[in-house]
């Protein structure tokens, strides 16, 4: 949860877009559609549950040609600081899936943790979202490729 925070707080300094408010929330006994359907309100936060039950953050933020590879920066930037200990796992600083931008931080807190955390930017429709999700060390695979589905949707009206 602490790593939720600091990633969210470091999107919105980065992006200059003030304080976000929570307003829509999917419960995991809520029904979850297929496609995740962009919202056009700054500062939503959503949680969806992925196929295997692990719960996905998104939070919509205001867009600017520097994303996502300047959350990519910040991240590689703080990620030491915060976690001294940490490893990266995978990183992508600007990749595509399909019509989304994206980048991609996947990383454990110590070199002893089994929880991985995954978050990075993605940029659709001339809208941009920060994601996040934690999955143990064995999911991370599985986790990681229903992200990237689910991210890819982003650009789907």
């Amino acid at each position: 949860m602490k790593q939720l925070h600091i990633t969210t707080i470091a999107a919105v300094l980065l992006v200059g877009c003030g304080e976000s408010q929570l307003s829509s929330v999917v419960k995991p006994s809520e029904p979850v559609t297929q496609a995740i359907q962009p919202q056009s309100e700054e500062g939503v936060r959503r949680t969806i549950q992925l196929a295997n039950g692990t719960n996905l953050s998104l939070e919509e933020i205001h867009n600017n040609r520097g994303l996502p590879h300047a959350y990519f920066d910040q991240g590689m930037d703080s990620i030491p600081l915060i976690h001294p200990h940490h490893r990266i796992l995978v990183k992508r600083r600007n990749g595509r899936l399909g019509q989304t931008s994206y980048s991609l931080i996947v990383f454990l807190e110590s070199s002893t943790a089994d929880e991985v955390d995954i978050s990075g930017v993605a940029v659709a429709n001339s809208k941009a979202w920060v994601y996040h999700t934690k999955t143990d060390l064995v999911s991370m695979t599985s986790t990681l490729q229903l992200v990237n589905e689910k991210l890819s949707q982003l650009s789907t009206p």
